[in-house]
């Protein structure tokens, strides 16, 4: 089991990626509370933005900011566009599963090329 230091305390390895997994889930959440929202109508421009899922939304965005600047500390940046990575190809399948939108030939290539290269990443890098 490795250790980082930090300035205040040592973290496992093991810590660093629940955070990393934190970042994910609060990452892709955020975005979804971000699509029902926009999916409805609203009385005022206030209400457009100032609503639960609205600021829920941002809360959840900004506190993965602040969780991913934490795990800055701990995981070497070069591991960075891999969880962004993670986070775009699960909120695609969500979208496909969930929201009903179109799977099409060049998505999934895409998706197929992002997931190929984190599996490399991950296994040979």
């Amino acid at each position: 089991m490795k250790l980082f230091l930090t300035a205040t305390t040592a973290v496992t390895i093991e810590a660093a990626y629940v955070m990393v997994a934190g970042v994910i889930i609060l990452t892709v959440s955020s975005q979804i509370l971000l699509k029902v929202a926009a999916g409805k109508t609203y009385t005022s421009f206030y209400k457009q933005y100032l609503n639960f899922p609205v600021i829920a939304a941002y809360i959840m965005l900004f506190a993965s900011t602040f969780l991913n600047t934490l795990v800055f500390r701990l995981i070497p940046l070069s591991y960075s566009p891999i969880w962004n990575s993670i986070s775009f190809v699960l909120l695609n399948v969500i979208c496909v599963l969930f929201f009903k939108e179109k799977m099409t030939l060049l998505k999934l290539i895409g998706l197929t090329l992002i997931t190929s290269g984190i599996l490399l990443f991950m296994f040979l890098g």
